[in-house]
């Protein structure tokens, strides 16, 4: 058996940007206790250099092939296809003609997206107050843009009798023309569903991270136990969050660094819920 290609240094990246963070605490006359800070970051990404100057193609797929393109003078693994300009007369997508030649072929294709936030962000805030404290974690990223590969599976015919979102009850049909949803197929569009604009969606998001809630039995009650302390807490992780996108987490796990951003039958991240004890003797 062939082995595969060794690894080698693609070429140089430059990342250039800030970041910014401010915090607050007091404690009032009546015992309220309250600490705020945030951060947030913003950084730009350039491709200087590759191998011979020519451009790479990100991981592929035997479905779509692939999705994202790094290249000098891009920043690292925009997505890269056709641009969806609307539907012809059968409800099947039509594209933009970019060079303009009046025919729609890999020529074509273009910049459709970018899987690099604008900036992200963090918010931390810690308040007690007669026993009872509370901590909450926020997090977010605003800018970004995800390619919701899983479309292939939910919108369009890939298997004739699986699932679909219910995107597709708003599908074009000759009465209902004013949609983004291509029109319902029995038969699998391969070129329809090859990298192109449709599947890109605004990933930005706003998550409460993490909460605590906790409460700290006075020491008249521990005394009598022979204990110092006594703190009773709930936590749960990845309570809600706030996004537009339409799969299931807008935190993508990406592939490699030459496939940023690709949502592919990736599992979301998990809400847990625990509760606990802390006991000082």
């Amino acid at each position: 058996i062939d082995a595969g290609a060794p690894l080698v240094n693609l070429g140089d990246v430059q990342n250039t940007g800030v970041d910014f963070s401010i915090g607050y605490g007091d404690r009032t006359a009546g015992g309220f206790g309250y600490d705020i800070s945030m951060n947030i970051s913003r950084y730009k990404n350039e491709v200087v250099s590759l191998i011979n100057d020519a451009p790479v193609a990100g991981r592929g797929d035997i479905r779509n092939g692939a999705v994202t393109r790094t290249e000098v003078g891009e920043e690292l693994s925009y997505f890269f296809g056709r641009e969806v300009s609307g539907f012809d007369e059968n409800g099947r997508f039509t594209y933009t003609d970019v060079d303009g030649n009046g025919v729609i072929d890999d020529m074509d294709r273009t910049k459709i997206g970018s899987p690099h936030p604008d900036f992200t962000y963090g918010i931390n805030l810690k308040l007690d107050y007669k026993g009872f404290d509370a901590s909450l974690f926020f997090t977010g990223s605003k800018g970004n843009e995800i390619y919701n590969y899983n479309k292939v599976f939910t919108d369009f015919g890939l298997f004739f009798n699986g699932n679909r979102s219910d995107r597709v009850l708003d599908a074009w049909t000759p009465s209902n023309t004013d949609t983004d949803v291509p029109a319902l197929t029995g038969s699998y569009p391969l070129e329809e569903a090859s990298a192109n604009s449709y599947f890109v969606e605004d990933g930005s998001y706003f998550r409460l991270r993490n909460l605590q809630l906790g409460y700290t039995l006075p020491e008249s009650v521990t005394g009598r136990a022979k204990m110092e302390s006594l703190r009773v807490y709930v936590q749960a992780t990845n309570v809600f969050t706030i996004t537009d996108y339409q799969g299931f987490d807008p935190e993508v796990i990406s592939y490699d660094n030459l496939s940023l951003g690709i949502d592919s039958r990736t599992y979301p991240n998990a809400r847990v819920i625990t509760f606990g004890t802390n006991i000082r003797f």
